[in-house]
């Protein structure tokens, strides 16, 4: 493959990442060097080089399976765009689709690394804005450390960065190599299903998210004195880079801001709209404040789940993570668990999650409280973030009429009028939310998808989903609680 001058940087193989079920190796995308690491699949074993040789002002790259550890095939394929194993007609990881065409700076690097963990944390947070929690190094690295994500989970690490000619790192997107679809809270089941009904690859597939956190924030992290547009540019050079390593059935941005939707929309990814519930502040004041903006009859039941939860004699609070005795985390994470096991759902965060939770994200974290003499019994996790606060995750060791309700909610909305947070955010779906205030509000997402036909039965899919969820957000701001003229300028985007 001969790139003309100026070079776009060369595909280069870096430290083997284990993904479940295949192993497969993360991609570095920089200056021309040489490299290798192992492929190994169900059915086949190779070793894969690249060789970047100069010739004058081109750089030709030579791609070299050096040889079939099965002893059967030893090929080299020179300037191809397509690595192929050549056993059975099988195909191998593909390298660098349409990525010539990408505006990246030929004296920057655009590499992968292996977690979160393994890049500084003063220079991933310096890329985040100071009003979100969930993209900042303590909340993505301690998800690793604690194994919620990893090899183990499904959710294997691989951010993708950028650097300046100076090594400083200007742009960072928490991608993720998946072999399923938990966690995501953008649901593609169907998708996923129709592939494999048809014979299309869809996994592993590359997912660039806050794992297992359906809120709303920036993907494309971009330091603030680095060119927005180029630098986001660049992130999706990369993430395209490593699909096209592991052969990825697509790439897809979770929760994005509609800026970064709309910009991956005309990078060739498919925009998808969602909702979520979000609580506003419309002005109340206080508490009695969002009451009184309720119609009758919501106000009275607003007021009687609060009494049957006062009621219940159990003490009730909102307290600081960082006052959280190493008792009080095990009993959250017991929490945690009833709701799993309630629900039959799938357990994504380990006990290790919790025990390490003070420490790792104290300063962010508030947790709503029943305590039945001192000991806690049922609790509502949240973050918060500038003027947001997060609900997560809530489980009860005692069954009490309306206590899911007066923790997950009302002591959260209690908590934000006091303290100036003009949103709360309650996680994924939940229609209940609505007579309590949580009214729609649109999330984002875009998806690359790699085999043609797919992509156009998905995007005819997305097309008609869309005009959906649309009408489905406008029935549900009509069954609010507030009376007429309170809700005048209801937020449309979450985040």
């Amino acid at each position: 493959m001969v790139v003309p001058e100026p070079v776009v940087a060369a595909p280069v193989i870096g430290p083997a990442v284990v993904v479940p079920g295949p192993v497969v190796a993360a991609p570095v995308i920089g200056p021309a060097v040489v490299g290798g690491a192992w492929f190994a699949t169900a059915d086949k074993d190779f070793e894969v080089g690249v060789d970047a040789l100069q010739r004058g002002d081109e750089a030709v790259h030579q791609f070299v399976v050096h040889r079939d550890l099965r002893g059967r095939r030893s090929e080299v394929y020179r300037g191809c765009r397509t690595l192929r194993t050549r056993r059975d007609g099988a195909r191998g990881p593909r390298w660098c689709t349409g990525l010539r065409e990408a505006p990246v700076d030929a004296n920057w690097t655009i590499r992968t690394a292996s977690g979160v963990a393994s890049v500084p944390a003063a220079a991933w947070d310096a890329l985040v804005p100071a009003d979100h929690v969930f993209e900042r190094h303590a909340f993505l690295a301690h998800l690793e450390a604690s194994g919620s994500v990893g090899a183990d989970a499904g959710w294997v690490p691989v951010p993708v960065l950028v650097e300046d000619a100076d090594g400083r790192l200007i742009g960072a997107a928490p991608a993720y190599v998946k072999d399923h679809s938990y966690g995501e809270y953008i649901f593609d089941w169907g998708w996923a299903d129709a592939a494999r009904r048809h014979g299309i690859p869809y996994f592993p597939k590359v997912v660039v998210a806050v794992p297992v956190t359906p809120a709303t924030g920036p993907r494309l992290l971009v330091h603030p004195d680095a060119s927005v547009d180029a630098v986001r540019a660049a992130l999706v050079h990369g993430a395209r880079a490593l699909a096209d390593a592991i052969d990825a059935g697509g790439v897809h941005w979770l929760f994005t801001r509609p800026d970064e939707a709309a910009m991956l929309g005309t990078a060739g990814h498919l925009p998808r709209l969602t909702h979520q519930f979000v609580w506003t502040d419309h002005g109340f004041g206080s508490f009695d404040g969002y009451l009184d903006a309720m119609t009758s009859k919501r106000r009275k039941e607003v007021r009687r789940e609060r009494r049957q939860a006062a009621e219940s004699g159990y003490d009730l609070a909102v307290e600081p993570l960082a006052a959280m005795s190493d008792d009080d985390l095990a009993a959250l994470r017991r929490c945690y668990e009833a709701t799993i096991a309630d629900h039959w759902a799938q357990p994504y965060l380990t006990p290790a999650w919790f025990a390490g939770l003070r420490d790792a994200l104290g300063v962010h974290g508030l947790v709503a409280t029943a305590r039945d003499g001192g000991r806690l019994v049922a609790a509502s996790l949240a973050f918060r973030a500038g003027g947001h606060l997060y609900g997560r995750y809530w489980g009860s060791l005692v069954d009490a009429p309306a206590l899911h309700f007066e923790l997950c909610y009302y002591r959260l909305i209690a908590y934000a009028l006091e303290h100036g947070i003009t949103r709360v955010e309650a996680g994924a779906q939940g229609a209940h939310k609505v007579p309590r205030g949580f009214l729609p509000v649109f999330t984002h997402s875009a998806h690359w998808l790699r085999h043609p036909g797919l992509r156009s039965a998905v995007a005819a899919h997305i097309a008609h989903e869309t005009r959906g969820i649309r009408d489905e957000a406008a029935l549900y701001a009509t069954r609010g609680p507030y009376r007429d003229g309170i809700v005048r300028d209801a937020a449309t985007v979450a985040g």
